[in-house]
């Protein structure tokens, strides 16, 4: 087949891509159905997503502590669980969709780019035909259609997305907007930032694209405000405690998964048999060999690691690594082997994943969702309560009645003004009294008394925050606000987008240097 190389877009490669896009289309049309698919995760996203807004309306930014969860005392989920679909869903739910449709916008959203991307990168491998045929496997992949209708998984779709994105950016020389993708990459999705991460840095080196590495690095800089605080502040939560998932529980659906994956393991069969190999089929097959041996039983001894068990949680995870890894293999398989086994190929990944999606699409069950139900939920929107701080040994089992409350001595609440970061009141206190303000603490939290800085106990139960004041009249101030660490993060994303900003005029500057010195030569010549 004659190569394409992404050089020149042909009339049959726009055909191409116009059919792929409405093949996409037709992949998500579930979606376009009035109600919510029910998933395990995408209920829980659009209530997360609500709560976010509610929060980011009141002024929090960035956003880190959910006012409205967990029965209103909030907690600070936003700062450990990847923000990008919230940020992204913010914008989204501004521009007028429901805070549900906005959420099937980016499931829907995400595999269309993941489609589009994914064609045009492989076309600069291999042929117009096969690089479409490798697009629609990814759309039709056993864990693409089981993330997006089984799990509603919004963060890994959105993640791998972004994954390739940029590759695509890597090779189209896009480098400008290439630390912008890198940045929304590593804000989509905790454990596939790392995966994808790791897997773009190899991938930079193998296609000899080191001047990449920096506008890398300079997006994983932009997103240190998320990172690095969910990182390190994990001291504060009961992460390292729980258990989210047992991972022997779930290895029957990766077997399941990969088994109807089989169209993307045979071409790397087929491929230690062949003469004709480049470079990137020994990376890419690496990688799924890699991923299929770690989401299948056969891995079950390594499962035991704590950092798996933390940090990956479901050994189908892994899987996700077929997202780039299947369809390149396909591609190269179709644009490379005899017609006969090519043939055979592309009728088997048919069957295959065609009774794999029907299995799929009969699962299906759309739901319809008045939007009250997503916007007053109060849940803590996580499967173990897992980022609820240490300090806080039991949950409180409903709403408070209201939000400030004394608790010791007597006085009065004159007047409150509350909104999901601040709490402003004036009281009258009897004689020397306790105040409990109803939301869990968290570092970050402060409180003034009469515009005086004064110390929040958390030593309950409950751990939500108590303030001492003495008798008369008082006007009470408790904010959250950056801490200190924090706002050090906040500084080292601020640097990354100078260095963005320095980077993207960089070649601006060089073509005006490049521009004078060619006027000057001009004028030297004319006198």
């Amino acid at each position: 087949m004659k190569k394409n190389n992404g050089k020149q877009v042909s009339g049959r490669t726009i055909t191409l891509g116009i059919l792929l896009l409405f093949i996409s289309l037709g992949v998500i049309f579930p979606l376009c159905l009035k109600g919510f698919p029910v998933t395990d995760d995408a209920d829980w996203m659009v209530i997360r997503l609500s709560a976010f807004y509610q929060a980011l309306v009141d002024g929090q930014f960035p956003v880190r502590f959910l006012g409205r969860l967990n029965n209103n005392y909030g907690y600070p989920v936003s700062n450990f669980l990847y923000p990008g679909f919230l940020y992204l869903g913010s914008l989204v739910h501004f521009l007028g969709f429901s805070f549900q449709d906005t959420v099937k916008v980016l499931l829907g959203g995400s595999v269309v780019i993941c489609g589009l991307a994914l064609f045009f990168w492989l076309l600069r491998f291999f042929c117009t035909e096969s690089a479409f045929l490798g697009a629609v496997t990814f759309l039709f992949s056993p864990y693409t259609l089981f993330n997006l209708y089984k799990r509603g998984s919004v963060g890994e779709l959105l993640a791998t997305a972004g994954l390739l994105v940029s590759v695509l950016l890597v090779e189209y020389g896009f480098r400008l907007t290439f630390p912008l993708v890198i940045a929304f990459l590593f804000i989509s999705h905790n454990t596939l930032a790392m995966l994808y991460g790791i897997l773009l840095f190899f991938y930079i080196i193998v296609r000899k694209k080191e001047k990449l590495l920096f506008p890398f690095f300079i997006g994983i800089a932009i997103s240190s405000f998320f990172w690095l605080p969910a990182f390190f502040e994990r001291v504060f939560v009961n992460f390292a405690h729980i258990q989210v998932a047992i991972p022997k529980d779930h290895f029957s659906q990766s077997n399941v998964l990969i088994f109807q994956s089989i169209p993307f393991i045979l071409p790397f069969i087929y491929g230690l048999t062949a003469k004709r190999k480049i470079y990137e089929f020994w990376f890419f097959g690496g990688i799924m060999m890699l991923a299929l041996a770690m989401a299948s039983s056969f891995s079950a001894l390594f499962w035991k690691s704590s950092f798996l068990i933390l940090y990956i949680q479901f050994p189908y995870r892994f899987l996700s690594l077929l997202g780039i890894s299947g369809p390149f293999l396909f591609a190269w398989m179709v644009d490379t082997a005899p017609k006969i086994l090519r043939a055979g190929c592309v009728i088997l990944a048919v069957c295959f994943f065609a009774f794999s999606a029907l299995v799929q699409y009969q699962k299906i069950v759309v739901l319809p969702r008045e939007e009250g139900y997503f916007t007053t939920n109060e849940a803590t929107t996580t499967v173990a309560d897992e980022y609820m701080p240490k300090w806080a040994t039991e949950k409180k089992p409903e709403r408070a009645n209201t939000k400030l409350e004394f608790i010791s001595g007597k006085g009065t609440v004159r007047s409150i003004q509350i909104s999901t970061k601040r709490l402003d009141a004036s009281i009258e206190s009897m004689e020397e009294s306790t105040l409990q303000f109803n939301t869990l603490y968290y570092p970050g939290w402060g409180a003034t008394v009469d515009k005086k800085p004064v110390p929040i106990s958390y030593k309950n139960r409950f751990g939500v925050m108590e303030i001492h004041v003495p008798k008369g009249n008082h006007v009470i101030s408790i904010e959250f606000r950056e801490t200190v660490f924090r706002f050090i993060a906040d500084l080292i994303s601020v640097a990354g987008i100078v260095l963005f900003i320095m980077y993207a005029l960089l070649p601006i500057g060089a073509k005006k240097i490049r521009l004078e010195s060619r006027l000057s030569f001009i004028r030297d010549l004319w006198s």
